[in-house]
């Protein structure tokens, strides 16, 4: 992290950066005094009523990886999601702050064009905030991504998550991403009828 340089003054476009991520749970360690593991273990996990232990995996000196390092399963991820859908809220707790979770859903479509142009073909009021792809910001709708095609899709006003773990042959591949959220989208609009 140290040998990466500044790019541009802040508040200018955006440009997401794995390592960002990371850099943020140091923060968070830094701050709190306790690794990222034990954090989200006592200040999220353990308030969902999740079924299993989340694992996350360390760097070869200790450092939990927050950029894409963590294992979780589908039904336990889905009380995740429900919590995000509900505000932050769970089990009657106010887990994450409904501010912080709120404005998941929102960003500044002007930043996000300017490296994410094609993206937003798809997504016209595309956008990126709080560690969320904002699909559209004028309903609010975001995902939570992660590599080789993990996501969890949200709608809040539609009261729908959609927690989905893959297993792509790539990285990262934008035609399915595309596709994903497109599928997902479908799967609302459906239960919208019902």
């Amino acid at each position: 992290m140290k040998s990466l340089g500044k790019d541009r003054e802040h508040g200018q476009f955006f440009e997401y950066r794995s390592v960002d991520t990371d850099m943020l749970a140091w923060v968070c360690e830094r701050a709190c005094g306790e690794r990222l593991p034990v954090l989200l273990s006592r200040e999220i996990w353990s308030n969902l009523g999740t079924e299993q232990d989340a694992n996350i995996t360390l760097d070869c000196v200790g450092s939990a990886l927050a950029d894409g390092g963590m294992s979780v399963t589908l039904r336990d991820l889905g009380r995740f999601a429900q919590m995000y859908l509900q505000g932050g809220r769970f089990n009657g707790e106010q887990i994450v702050p409904e501010d912080f979770v709120r404005a998941c859903g929102r960003g500044s479509t002007p930043a996000f064009e300017v490296l994410y142009g094609p993206f937003l073909k798809h997504f016209p009021s595309a956008a990126y905030s709080n560690q969320c792809w904002v699909l559209d910001s004028e309903q609010g709708i975001y995902s939570a991504r992660g590599v080789f095609g993990q996501s969890i899709y949200f709608d809040p006003a539609s009261e729908v998550a959609i927690v989905k773990l893959s297993s792509w042959p790539d990285f990262i591949n934008s035609e399915w991403t595309v596709n994903n959220f497109r599928a997902c989208a479908a799967v609302v609009e459906e239960l919208q009828r019902s």
